[in-house]
């Protein structure tokens, strides 16, 4: 249909159009920040491992890097086999700029380490979300006749719900 003329009504938006059409907005400007995202990766990575790990133990941060990363491996381009390199290089940028502190046995933040800790922590949030929202899928909704065809559009509906609410 073509431009409505003086006195036609507009068809009205249903809440759901008008959610998608924001998010339009939205992803097009997380795809400008997704594509400077690799740059930071590997200490956005180090950051939420800080923030998730049981202790600032360097073990303990370590295995917290190591599950981040593995889960990332499908959202990124990361070497396989390199975890160890990746925790290191990414300890090493983060001593380097003053934001930790690491020892032989424990991962540190400084004092004036946290906002950028932040920083780092909130590039990785939309994905983190993303992730949690469909393990909630899974939990709540999904039921052993989904097929992979259905998936997608089931989740999406499953996040329309919850925005709407």
């Amino acid at each position: 249909a073509g431009p409505s003329s003086p006195g036609e009504a507009l068809s009205p938006v249903t809440p759901e159009e008008e959610l998608l059409n924001r998010a339009v907005v939205l992803l097009s400007c997380a795809s400008y920040r997704n594509q400077a995202l690799h740059v930071f990766l590997r200490p956005a990575l180090l950051a939420s491992a800080l923030h998730t790990a049981a202790s600032t133990q360097k073990h303990e941060v370590f295995n917290s890097f190591s599950f981040l990363r593995n889960i990332f491996s499908n959202e990124f381009i990361l070497c396989p086999g390199a975890t160890v390199q990746d925790f290191e290089e990414a300890c090493f940028l983060l001593v380097k700029t003053g934001v930790l502190q690491v020892t032989q046995h424990e991962v540190l933040v400084t004092e004036s380490g946290h906002r950028t800790l932040s920083f780092l922590t909130n590039m990785l949030d939309p994905f983190l979300q993303g992730y949690q929202v469909v393990c909630r899928f899974l939990c709540e909704e999904a039921t052993e006749t989904l097929t992979e065809k259905l998936f997608i559009p089931a989740v999406r509906k499953f996040i329309i719900k919850r925005l709407l609410a």
